[in-house]
């Protein structure tokens, strides 16, 4: 009878140690999965984006054109009392992002040709399922509706974000600390013979991949294209992609001059107005000396 009592000890202690085990497993899953579904907040300090705007013409054969544009956040400013961070693009200050409750806001710098009124760039609460309107540029704010059809993880760098697949006229994909895959700002996406496509991201000089792979690099960027950071905030070069004619404002200049990709120099001025028709359509570099004899480089297109 005492061995029995003895035997019976130790069964019911393993049976309390069993459930030891298992509660505590329980909790530990459910601790990870609480830490896996944290939110990673939209970067706002030291990020560049660049886009890929890919167009196909209905020749025959048909034409593939690729426009790039560069993002790239620079400070902090209140508007209508609400902090947004300043975004940047090769020519100057362009918009003005900012979040709250998992919502991206973004607001157009003030200009005649485009609407300035706050939007809703990205949801990241959205489900499976859910109904969304997603804006679009055409001069003025339009959209068009999506529905949510996966909601997943992608490993962007060693951390895991959430990824919205909306289903739209197109299929966008928007992540977590990221944006979209088909660009930071996809509302600038032609509506049709259109293809995007998110070609970097970087923040802190750290290249994050973005096709799930978790690989990084050193660089950023604007390093990309192998030219210099934008030096000054209030340069503008305008309209860039251009035609024939290029304006530069918002700094003392001494000298501007246009290179080819291989360092050549083709064209040099003092002016502010520059006719550049006689260039071919292609991408160069755009080198301006300012009065302190500082140097900018930006990339400069010719379409």
């Amino acid at each position: 009878m005492h061995n029995a009592k003895r035997r019976t000890v130790r069964v019911h202690y393993k049976m309390n140690d069993m459930r030891i085990i298992f509660l505590t497993l329980l909790f530990g899953l459910t601790i990870m999965k609480m830490v896996g579904q944290n939110a990673v907040p939209f970067p706002m300090t030291n990020v560049n984006w660049t886009m890929d705007k890919i167009t196909v013409s209905m020749s025959n054969p048909p034409e593939t054109s690729h426009m790039y544009s560069y993002y790239k956040t620079n400070g902090d400013t209140i508007l209508n009392g609400k902090t947004y961070t300043k975004i940047f693009k090769e020519t100057g200050l362009y918009c003005f992002l900012r979040e709250e409750d998992a919502l991206v806001y973004c607001k157009y710098n003030d200009g005649p040709w485009i609407d300035t009124t706050e939007f809703i760039l990205y949801d990241f609460s959205l489900n499976v399922g859910d109904t969304v309107q997603l804006p679009l540029l055409d001069f003025s704010l339009n959209y068009y509706p999506g529905v949510v059809e996966y909601v997943d993880s992608i490993m962007i760098g060693s951390t895991k974000r959430k990824i919205i697949t909306v289903s739209s006229w197109i299929t966008f994909d928007f992540v977590e600390g990221v944006g979209s895959l088909q660009g930071l700002l996809y509302p600038e996406i032609p509506w049709v013979d259109w293809g995007g496509e998110l070609t970097c991201f970087s923040i802190n000089d750290t290249i994050f991949r973005t096709d799930g792979s978790g690989n990084i690099n050193i660089g950023n960027c604007w390093q990309t294209i192998n030219v210099n950071d934008l030096k000054i905030n209030n340069l503008l070069v305008f309209p860039n992609p251009f035609n024939d004619c290029i304006e530069i404002t918002g700094i003392e200049m001494k000298r501007v001059m246009v290179y080819s990709l291989t360092g050549k120099l083709i064209y040099e001025s003092s002016e502010r107005n520059n006719d550049l028709d006689f260039l071919k359509k292609g991408t160069y570099i755009l080198r301006i000396i300012d009065r302190n004899d500082s140097q900018i480089d930006m990339k400069l297109i010719k379409e």
